[in-house]
């Protein structure tokens, strides 16, 4: 699998995977369906700027880009805060 959520939440990743592959279907959806929001945050914007912002957030790392990257829009930090909070993760 690969998966850019699974770098700031390895445990609920591993675990939708975990359902499928044991046939409990209905979980894997439903993490799924929880994670979509926080999801959709993270693509926001070009891959691995949101991400990375993401991992900061978590004092993970700093949040520093090299080109060709450049920082998130204020808007999309704060709309990746809010889907982490309401994920659980903040």
């Amino acid at each position: 699998m690969i998966s850019t959520i699974g770098n700031i939440a390895p445990k609920q990743t591993a675990q939708l995977v975990a359902d499928f592959l044991n046939g409990d279907v209905k979980a894997a959806i439903k993490e799924q369906l929880r994670q979509k929001p926080l999801i959709d945050a993270i693509f926001s914007e070009v891959n691995p700027v949101p991400i990375k912002a993401a991992v900061s957030l978590l004092g993970k790392c700093e949040l520093h880009y090299r080109l060709p990257l450049g920082v998130p829009e204020d808007a999309t930090l704060v709309h990746l805060e809010e889907e982490m909070t309401n994920y659980g993760l903040l």
